[in-house]
């Protein structure tokens, strides 16, 4: 691939990520919401589209994690900065939230479970991390 191409896909991935993100935050305040009192096929459709979103999510982070490779392979060189230490913890609470995820899809039956709350709190977390990492990036994706 070359330099060019490899921007390219870089930027495409990183745009993507907007919509994708607010379509899982989304999706994921209405699973919460729909939880408490709405009838039982309202939450399952919101779990739906949470699922779908949040796959699609899920792809676009792995996307991104491999763009900055490098990045990530410095961290064992040079350390940790201020910088790195913030994307580092938006790293690992994405990791935190695939884990949950993935628990609350494969082995935990129904609504408002602990793993549940818990996946919802780190997720209202990524968005502030992320939304941060953005707007420190802005003149980046802008260009």
């Amino acid at each position: 691939m070359s330099v060019r191409s490899h921007h390219r896909s870089q930027c495409l991935t990183d745009w993507l990520l907007i919509p994708v993100s607010i379509a899982s935050v989304i999706t994921g305040i209405g699973l919460h919401v729909s939880g408490k009192n709405a009838p039982h096929e309202v939450w399952e459709q919101w779990a739906a589209a949470h699922v779908v979103a949040s796959v699609l999510f899920l792809v676009l982070g792995i996307l991104h994690v491999q763009h900055h490779w490098a990045w990530y392979k410095s961290l064992f060189s040079k350390g940790l900065g201020n910088k790195s230490r913030f994307t580092l913890l938006l790293t690992i609470t994405f990791l935190f939230l695939v884990v949950t995820g993935i628990v609350l899809i494969v082995a935990i039956d129904g609504p408002n479970s602990t793993v549940g709350h818990l996946h919802y709190l780190f997720g209202q977390l990524l968005t502030l991390l992320s939304l941060w990492h953005i707007v420190k990036r802005r003149k980046m994706l802008v260009k």
